[in-house]
């Protein structure tokens, strides 16, 4: 899981299928799908935790970040979060 402070990622799949869990505060997620079965842009604001898997052998990630990466404003969860 990470939350990023100032960082909107616009993502987008462009080989196989990844799977998204979002959250604002564990208390509701949402987990979707995009890549070939399901394509879109995903825009990921500022204060959303999130995590993702490849589906497949073959998956490529494209987040086209509104700002550049800075490690400082990252908050990385260190374990891992049940539903």
């Amino acid at each position: 899981w990470k939350k990023h402070t100032k960082m909107t990622s616009n993502i987008v799949v462009v080989s196989g299928d990844v799977s998204f869990e979002l959250t604002k505060d564990f208390e509701r997620y949402d987990e979707l799908t995009i890549g070939r079965s399901n394509y879109y842009l995903l825009m990921i604001p500022p204060g959303i935790w999130f995590r993702f898997r490849g589906l497949g052998d073959s998956n490529i990630v494209v987040n086209v970040a509104s700002i550049e990466h800075q490690e400082n404003e990252l908050i990385r969860m260190s374990e891992k979060i049940k539903k």
